[in-house]
């Protein structure tokens, strides 16, 4: 496995600049923005054309469209035991998950929060059960205490510069006994403990993803949440599921990197925010299925006092 993760790092070598990829500034917030952004149609055209940005969780042997759905649909089983009359979506994105779910529930109130300039576009909002606002989740302020029953969040705390900030804000705005469901990657070793190949590909991975590639350590999340006054009272490791989806962008991937001349032309009229996804489709698959990148669904309570 080590031996195909460093042909397709010396692969990509020969159509990016992997240095600048490197030493991309991952965590400034308005850099996260820009990226999705630009990747609005990207996203639409290679990802989902009903506008989810996540990976699809596949039960069955191949992936379906309607793969996207399942972490909805698992969102809407917290939305019945709890009795939710209040859901937030931090990192909305284009709020596609939050729309069809307040399609589903019509007598429950939806809120989705995204940074300002990012995908978010809150104009585009007819919906009378859902808000849409634009803000950073590291400050919820707009956001009383004790006011939502649910909050979730799909493949986007990674980004967080602080996620212990951004627990400390989830529990302060839920309900006592609240719930706060994450979606999300990590890997499954600290960052110190990787070998030079597994940092670079890691590195890899999430730089080209906008996402700073420090503090992604699943147990160093799992304490971080009890720390913030959060329960867990559910895991489930998806890595497989997710894989099926990875597959097709993959397959998009090979196709780009097949002809570096024209992959370098492509990179100079396309914005590398762009086509520098094409990195992390091309070495995730390898990096979750040797294990070193994991995928999880992450469920919390806050405490009753």
């Amino acid at each position: 496995m080590n031996n195909d993760l460093q042909t397709r790092i010396d692969t990509i070598k020969r159509v990016f600049d992997v240095e600048s990829f490197l030493n991309r500034d991952a965590s400034n917030s308005q850099q996260i923005a820009k990226y999705y952004r630009l990747n609005r149609l990207a996203y639409k055209l290679v990802n989902s054309k009903q506008g989810f940005v996540h990976m699809g969780i596949t039960r069955s042997k191949e992936f379906q469209e309607d793969d996207f759905l399942e972490h909805a649909r698992i969102i809407s089983s917290y939305i019945i035991q709890s009795n939710a009359t209040n859901v937030l979506e931090l990192a909305a994105g284009k709020a596609a998950t939050t729309k069809y779910l307040a399609n589903q529930f019509t007598d429950v109130s939806f809120t989705g929060l995204d940074l300002p300039n990012g995908q978010l576009d809150i104009t585009l909002n007819t919906q009378s059960n859902l808000k849409l606002h634009e803000g950073d989740y590291h400050d919820l302020g707009r956001y009383s205490d004790n006011s939502f029953e649910v909050v979730y969040i799909i493949e986007a705390l990674c980004h967080a510069r602080d996620k212990s900030m951004v627990a400390r804000e989830v529990n302060r705005v839920l309900k006592p006994g609240g719930i706060f469901i994450v979606f999300d990657g990590y890997s499954s070793k600290k960052r110190s403990d990787m070998n030079e190949l597994e940092t670079l590909a890691s590195d890899l991975t999430y730089t080209s993803m906008m996402v700073n590639p420090k503090d992604h350590y699943y147990p160093d999340f799992r304490t971080m949440l009890q720390q913030s006054q959060l329960d867990i009272i559910d895991e489930q490791n998806l890595s497989k599921e997710v894989l099926p989806s990875m597959r097709r962008l993959e397959n998009k991937a090979i196709k780009f990197f097949k002809h570096p001349r024209l992959a370098r032309f492509v990179n100079k009229l396309t914005h590398q925010e762009v086509t520098g996804n094409a990195i992390a489709a091309y070495i995730m698959p390898l990096t979750v299925e040797q294990g070193l990148h994991e995928y999880w669904l992450t469920v919390a309570r806050k405490k009753v006092s």
